[in-house]
């Protein structure tokens, strides 16, 4: 997975790095579980542009 959560002790949060860009962070939530949904909603954004999925749209049509 592209997308990495970590706590934040500076800012008390959960940060969600996104590590493909330099470990930039892309968001800060209060709670983990905000955190985790974040990750795998910009994961979802992403997963269209996959390889293995356009492979797989090919095997499906």
């Amino acid at each position: 997975m592209r997308y990495t959560i970590l706590y934040d002790t500076e800012k008390e949060k959960w940060a969600v790095i996104d590590t493909a860009l330099a470990d930039q962070k892309v968001g800060l939530h209060q709670t983990a579980e905000a955190a985790v949904y974040h990750a795998f909603a910009e994961q979802e954004l992403w997963r269209r542009y996959d390889p293995a999925t356009e492979r797989m749209a090919h095997l499906m049509a």
